[in-house]
């Protein structure tokens, strides 16, 4: 339960980080949709890991030093 609310605070904290940036910095609309775009696949790839379903990203669970 922790770590599924602790992913649902990550999605809305970082929609808000992009729609400050998008929202309060003028820039042209080929760069917001950049931004948008780079999000929704670091979030979706971050999410994949956390739940096991992709192991390129390590950074969702921290390892066990033996």
């Amino acid at each position: 339960m922790h770590a599924i609310l602790s992913l649902i605070i990550l999605i809305a904290v970082a929609g808000l980080v992009v729609w400050g940036i998008t929202t309060l910095i003028p820039m042209p609309p080929q760069f917001k949709t950049a931004i948008y775009v780079v999000t929704v696949v670091a979030l979706v790839l971050y999410v994949l890991s956390a739940f096991g379903l992709w192991s390129g990203f390590d950074l969702a669970r921290p390892r066990r030093l033996r």
